[in-house]
């Protein structure tokens, strides 16, 4: 815009003097014109900002991680006036990098058309993409004025990691000896609870006859007992930023991926499962791999927490767990090999019932004299991320000094 206005400028100093030079009906037209120009465009830029029209549409709204994927972009006219130069001023963020990106896409419209322009992207990690539409800025064709409207669609973008392979751990049920809790959906054996009653089928046992409540119906009506639910397995995930960004959103990356093997090994042995939402402290649960990226869905939506506040919430979470889900056991995951969290699950009440899963490189390291009373396995980030993705990990420092 500055040269345009210099040279704008330039035109005018000309005209003028060619006005003092040349006095006559000609110079004086010539001056007025170019006077008036701007004032028209001007004009015109208003009305033209007016007419236009900015969407944006996601090709897919959930895909994994590794998938590119697109944002298609429509900017209507419905002016007469060509715009020879429109910007969209856009902001793309990913809910495990939290930090916002301003992007500028330039596109010429004809009149009384529709311009697409397709946006595509990798993202570096899982989560939510979410891309805004700030504003509309469009330019007059000798760039003299610029016009900004401000626009507010937006359009989100689900990546799901994909699983890790654990070959070190199998899932198995809780062991438990009894268990309070009866199913809602299917009968059992326990004849200590009564789940519904059938009209007799042939085949049922006479035992199971209630005798009064069948001469209240006039059918023989035979009790269903109830199914003893064992203890399931809950997925409790440390959503929380561990370090500066990148690395922050690349480690919360590799720990959602371990989770996600672990709840492909638990839903292939049709083990009864839930993910835990920390912030909200509750439980989702799932029994296929839909359902369980459906209760990741939930939890990508929300930005991570400060490991403070996770730390607080940690007590708060077993201590609702002994209270309603005694034979639960819990299945936990750390985006880092962490000894202040380690200590605070290892003095938590039952910490057998707890199996905990960390992503730590090959120089994180615990304490020598530190005992687990809990399994722990670590997942290598090396193994866990691909050599792009590694190298935004910061280099180690060697022990003894600063790299």
């Amino acid at each position: 815009m500055i040269a345009g206005k210099l040279i704008y400028a330039a035109l005018l100093v000309v005209l003028v003097l060619f006005l003092i030079l040349y006095r006559g009906a000609l110079s004086l037209q010539l001056l007025i014109f170019a006077l008036a120009f701007p004032i028209i465009l001007r004009i015109l830029l208003s009305v033209q900002s007016r007419k236009m029209a900015v969407q944006l549409r996601a090709a897919k709204r959930r895909l994994r991680k590794g998938e590119p994927f697109d944002w298609m972009l429509l900017v209507r006219n419905n002016s007469s006036i060509p715009a020879v130069q429109a910007q969209v001023l856009l902001e793309y963020r990913s809910s495990l990098a939290g930090l916002p990106q301003n992007l500028t896409v330039e596109i010429p419209v004809r009149p009384n058309n529709t311009h697409q322009v397709r946006l595509t992207f990798h993202a570096a990690t899982s989560g939510v993409m979410d891309l805004k539409l700030k504003a509309l800025r469009l330019y007059d064709p000798l760039h003299l004025f610029s016009v900004k409207r401000p626009l507010r669609d937006s359009s989100q973008v689900m990546v799901l990691p994909e699983p890790a392979v654990l070959p070190d751990w199998l899932p198995s049920a809780p062991e438990i000896d009894d268990s309070p809790e009866y199913s809602k959906v299917k009968p059992g054996d326990d004849p200590s609870e009564i789940f519904d009653f059938h009209v007799y089928r042939e085949g049922d046992p006479i035992t199971r006859i209630h005798w009064k409540l069948s001469s209240k119906l006039d059918d023989l009506m035979v009790k269903e007992f109830s199914l003893p639910i064992a203890g399931q397995t809950v997925l409790v995930p440390f959503y929380c930023l561990t370090a500066a960004q990148p690395e922050a959103a690349i480690r919360l990356d590799a720990m959602l991926a371990m989770m996600s093997g672990a709840a492909q090994l638990l839903t292939d042995a049709e083990l009864s499962a839930s993910l835990m939402l920390l912030s909200k402290l509750t439980a989702v649960p799932f029994t296929d791999f839909e359902d369980y990226y459906d209760a990741m869905t939930a939890l990508l939506r929300t930005d991570p927490v400060s490991e403070e506040l996770t730390e607080s919430l940690v007590g708060q979470m077993f201590r609702l767990q002994e209270i309603e889900h005694q034979h639960d056991s819990l299945l936990v995951f750390l985006p880092k090999l962490d000894a202040g969290i380690l200590s605070q699950l290892s003095g938590l009440p039952h910490p057998e019932r707890i199996t905990v899963f960390a992503a730590a490189s090959a120089e994180e390291k615990l304490p020598a004299d530190m005992l687990l009373p809990f399994p722990l396995y670590r997942a290598d980030l090396d193994e866990l991320l691909p050599e792009w993705e590694r190298k935004l990990l910061p280099a180690p420092v060697p022990e003894g000094g600063a790299a």
